[in-house]
């Protein structure tokens, strides 16, 4: 069966655009330190950020994928949401108390404007497949509103218990109705180049983060961090652009859902190890620093790897290629370690790994 092309609407990229001030603003709730480290409940706010953030727009995504036409009505929903979510990125700050009320109120209403989008297309399409669909993400989007809601009118200390659990249960939902979501899949060739943009977006604040490195005064420094950037780029490019098989017409497209959660997640902490690197007066715990670095990259190339269930058939992984490569992160990690004092060490080190597995997929996709 053909898949029909499904192209990206320009009112999608128009809403995309505030992903891209978004982005910049969930990486920078991780800049701060407390006793040289990032303290695990300021990383949890951020996580939790991330989930509230990307799920928005995971959830725009899949609905203009299957049910889309950009229409006047489609387009006036996305205006409006841009609207709301010009509003939350003032809201989006690591002093989670003040903003409390305003952040999650305006989750609630983006929420419920989502939700009638759903609604509508309820009344539009009349197949029993997209009924039920359609209904099991209204549940959806009243669990979510009934907990954010509920959390935002009680005192703060259950209210962000509850917001909390309103905002993971709604972002995991949707993987107990993936039999419904199979009796209507997604466009995968739409949805991949929908998400790979939002990766494109990532990519783009650690691009703005090694500007500070573009000084004559240290070219070795510049030339080692842009060819780590450019090298996991070409990485993820290469394996978006030659690995997967996108012509499949029965893929819910769920694990490239969530699996782009930790892509997003390695590539903004990389971003974030960046700017640590290059401020000399910052005052960061060495072994911290290293953990952090290869953190974010056992979650990049982690969340490529296990995109194996769409691998092209001439194009499957050698688990021997692969327990490989992470053996030299290892070695890595534990040579950075070793060397935890010298940043520039540490940068070349970690330069070598990720141009070394750049080289391999493309020595791997040479020889297919």
């Amino acid at each position: 069966m053909e898949i029909m092309k499904k192209k990206v609407f320009m009112a999608e990229l128009f809403y995309d655009l505030i992903f891209v001030v978004a982005i910049s603003k969930m990486t920078h709730l991780l800049h701060h330190l407390y006793n040289g480290v990032i303290e695990p409940l300021n990383y949890f706010k951020y996580f939790i950020t991330v989930v509230s953030w990307i799920n928005v727009w995971m959830i725009q995504a899949v609905f203009n994928n299957r049910y889309g036409d950009d229409d006047t009505m489609d387009q006036l929903f996305l205006y409006f949401n841009v609207f709301l979510l010009v509003y939350l990125l003032n809201f989006t700050s690591e002093n989670f108390r003040e903003v409390f009320f305003d952040y999650n109120l305006l989750i609630v209403i983006i929420t419920f404007s989502q939700m009638a989008q759903y609604v509508r297309q309820l009344f539009k399409r009349k197949k029993e497949a997209h009924a039920s669909l359609i209904i099991s993400f209204v549940y959806i989007f009243l669990i979510k509103i009934i907990f954010i809601g509920i959390g935002i009118i009680v005192p703060y200390d259950i209210g962000l218990f509850l917001v909390v659990i309103g905002t993971l249960v709604a972002w995991l939902l949707p993987l107990a109705f993936i039999k419904p979501m199979k009796k209507y899949p997604v466009n995968l060739p739409n949805l991949v180049e929908r998400i790979t943009l939002l990766i494109i977006i990532a990519f783009g604040e650690a691009v703005t983060g090694i500007i500070p490195y573009f000084k004559t005064s240290s070219l070795i420094t510049t030339f080692l961090i842009f060819s780590s950037v450019v090298s996991l780029f070409y990485f993820y490019k290469t394996y978006f652009d030659d690995i997967i098989n996108t012509d499949n017409p029965n893929s819910t497209g769920v694990a490239l859902i969530y699996l782009h959660y930790l892509i997003l997640i390695g590539v903004e902490g990389l971003t974030v190890t960046i700017d640590f690197i290059n401020e000399p007066n910052l005052i960061i715990n060495n072994v911290f620093l290293v953990s952090f670095l290869y953190a974010g990259l056992c979650l990049f190339y982690s969340g490529i790897f296990l995109h194996y269930q769409y691998n092209k058939e001439t194009h499957r992984f050698n688990r021997h290629c692969i327990i490989q490569h992470y053996i030299i992160l290892l070695i890595g990690f534990l040579t950075s370690l070793y060397f935890k004092d010298n940043h520039f060490l540490i940068l070349a080190i970690t330069t070598a790994i990720v141009v070394f597995a750049a080289l391999n997929i493309w020595n791997f996709i040479r020889n297919k």
